[in-house]
């Protein structure tokens, strides 16, 4: 395999990661209300970041973080920081957790998700503490870490987001807590078992048994709402199964199974996995959304790393049954390339989306999709070429 330079990262994972610094997708304005943020995409046609995004913001430290493990390097962690800087300074609400995103342009603005209107997600939360818990490890400061309970509180006490009917966001304009089935972001989906990531590391430093009490019932919860075929239903509406958010229950399932030492865990993701394995092309390509008894073919780069890391991580798994053979992860792999912008300037090495469920496609360049596909890249190299131990820590 061709590799950049002498980082030991492959050429591919090499220029997705100098996207993430050189690029701008993380602010470098100076400006104390911008700077450190990540923004969601960035559009190319249009050479602009429509917003900043806390949630994105989360999963950049914790991308950074597992960068500086493979990869050790100053500004990785240097960029880290600021991202937390931003976080505190500009996202954290009282309630102890996130708003959603910081608008850039106008026309983009929606109530429900604005920082001066919109609600406050478990979700976006529970990503952005497990970053933030992440950097403390590295880096313990008094103020991190005086946020992170505020972020654990919120979860499990205001949100209860350990027991059955919990909420998924609380909503500023309102002042009470809610959830609807307008969208699956917006329901109380078992995509919020990869909360139990930062549960778990919460409770691993803290040593109380109720604070590892707690990421049991939010999984063992999970368990409860698994389909008999392995299937997460993510809209109760009309029981479609989004394989974004479905992937997200597996990732929670298996750092459950590996940090909690429960078997079930890694069972019931093992069970998922099979499932989704019926998504997958035999040229690769991964469908977005399980609706009408079928699969339909919008795809995203996202879920198609998400996929592929899921896959490497079980491959390489103990004793586990062999859902995905390493003949179809390579396809994958090899799929996932072709999102890969690689034309010389500040711009590439990044991730273009995809289509939406619509079915329109969104050209541009995504920040979490890139951040994926970086981890999964590595990880199909690590964990299936190279045969080496399942490693999870920095779980983007």
């Amino acid at each position: 395999m061709k590799r950049a330079g002498s980082s030991g990262l492959s050429k591919e994972v090499a220029e997705a990661a100098g996207w993430l610094v050189r690029s701008g997708i993380q602010n470098r304005s100076g400006r104390p209300q911008l700077d450190g943020g990540v923004s969601a995409w960035y559009e190319m046609y249009r050479k602009r970041y429509p917003f900043l995004y806390s949630e994105i913001t989360g999963y950049a430290i914790t991308c950074f973080l597992f960068l500086n493990n493979v990869d050790p390097r100053p500004q990785w962690v240097n960029a880290a920081r600021r991202a937390a800087t931003w976080l505190m300074r500009k996202a954290w609400h009282p309630c102890g957790g996130v708003h959603t995103r910081y608008y850039l342009v106008k026309n983009y603005q929606s109530p429900n998700y604005s920082f001066h209107t919109g609600r406050v997600y478990a979700f976006d939360t529970g990503m952005v503490a497990y970053g933030m818990l992440r950097l403390h490890r590295l880096s313990p400061r008094k103020m991190y870490r005086e946020y992170l309970d505020q972020a654990h509180a919120y979860l499990t006490r205001q949100l209860d987001i350990t027991q059955p009917d919990f909420y998924p966001y609380w909503d500023k304009s309102t002042g009470r807590k809610g959830r609807d089935t307008g969208k699956w972001s917006d329901q109380n989906g078992t995509f919020h078992g990869k909360c139990a990531m930062f549960l778990i590391d919460y409770a691993r430093e803290s040593g109380r048994a109720g604070d590892r009490d707690a990421c049991l019932r939010l999984l063992d919860w999970v368990l409860d709402r698994q389909e008999d075929d392995g299937r997460f239903v993510t809209n109760v509406a009309d029981g479609s199964t989004h394989l974004h958010p479905h992937c997200y229950t597996l990732e929670g399932l298996l750092y459950g199974a590996a940090f909690l030492g429960k078997d079930k865990y890694l069972k019931a993701a093992i069970r998922g996995a099979r499932w989704m394995r019926q998504a997958v092309s035999d040229s690769g390509s991964v469908s977005a959304i399980y609706e009408h008894e079928g699969f339909a073919h919008y795809e995203r780069s996202d879920i198609v790393a998400q996929v592929l890391r899921i896959g490497s991580i079980l491959h390489a798994w103990p004793k586990t049954p062999n859902v995905f053979d390493e003949k179809i992860l390579t396809r994958i792999r090899e799929h996932l390339l072709m999102f890969q912008f690689n034309e010389e300037g500040p711009q590439k090495g990044g991730f273009f989306y995809g289509a939406d469920t619509d079915g329109r496609l969104r050209i541009h360049l995504n920040a979490w999709a890139s951040m994926f596909s970086l981890q999964a890249l590595w990880m199909h190299e690590r964990f299936v070429r190279r045969g080496r131990p399942v490693d999870l820590e920095c779980l983007v």
